[in-house]
């Protein structure tokens, strides 16, 4: 309808910042300095969420700390991973509803995408952690690989979610964690399997019905790999005719 009989809007001044500089901070709560800012800033594709709800889609500029973050808004049809885009939204502290603010994870919201710059280029290298260091601030929407037991495969109350642990052999009940997600991709390991996962990493808050917890996002099913462990191993079963009336069809399967 326009705005008859008074100016037209104009579209607010963005400060034009390096993802570096949104994420840096020596807040003990991790907030952003530049927490309600507009801003504008340039980024590679690292994951897009092209299922469901269609609701994020994360950016790096570069490999390593604070260099990483998550654009809250559905990206342009079109846009992959690889893609190089500046754009254009609001820093915020996300916590979900009844989550702890002290745990929140800073986002770009409410914008869009300015330019698609160029196409097919290579990801920021992920940084390389073992479980136990992946929960801190600076890796905070940053590719990031690690390596663990699944500990708790997908299951009807997991909400797509599985779990892998640092203790490979289950002595230690009290183990680091970290969660795998299904925003960008389904992924479904066996329970007991090790796997190796690559994506961004995700804060969650911790809500009404979950606690907080930090989650990787792989973008692509090859970003999880399982290992075979012992591919050459050799079994041999000696088995025994109990009742003397000879093989009736029986079978194992070893796994």
């Amino acid at each position: 309808g326009g705005t008859p009989g008074a100016a037209s809007s104009t579209e607010p001044d963005f400060t034009v910042v390096s993802i570096y500089n949104i994420q840096y901070t020596t807040d003990e709560n991790g907030a952003s300095p530049l927490v309600g800012e507009q801003v504008q800033t340039t980024g590679i594709v690292t994951g897009v969420d092209r299922l469901g709800n269609n609701s994020a889609f994360t950016i790096q500029d570069g490999s390593g700390a604070w260099n990483g973050i998550y654009c809250w808004w559905a990206a342009d049809d079109g846009v992959v991973v690889g893609d190089e885009v500046t754009v254009r939204g609001t820093v915020v502290e996300y916590t979900a509803f009844g989550g702890d603010t002290l745990k929140s994870m800073t986002e770009i919201t409410g914008g869009y995408i300015v330019s698609v710059n160029s196409t097919g280029n290579a990801l920021p290298a992920p940084v390389v952690l073992e479980i136990e260091e992946l929960g801190v601030e600076e890796y905070e929407g940053v590719l990031v690989t690690t390596t663990g037991k699944v500990v708790e495969a997908v299951n009807d109350d997991s909400y797509g979610e599985w779990r892998m642990s640092n203790n490979l052999d289950y002595s230690n009940t009290n183990a680091d964690t970290v969660n795998v997600n299904d925003r960008f991709v389904v992924t479904e390991p066996l329970q007991g399997t090790i796997a190796t996962v690559t994506g961004p990493l995700n804060q969650w808050s911790g809500s009404t019905n979950s606690g907080p917890s930090w989650r990787i996002e792989p973008a692509s099913e090859a970003d999880v790999v399982i290992a075979c462990e012992n591919a050459d191993l050799s079994i041999t079963i000696q088995m025994f005719d109990a009742l003397g009336d000879g093989w009736n069809g029986a079978s194992y399967t070893i796994y």
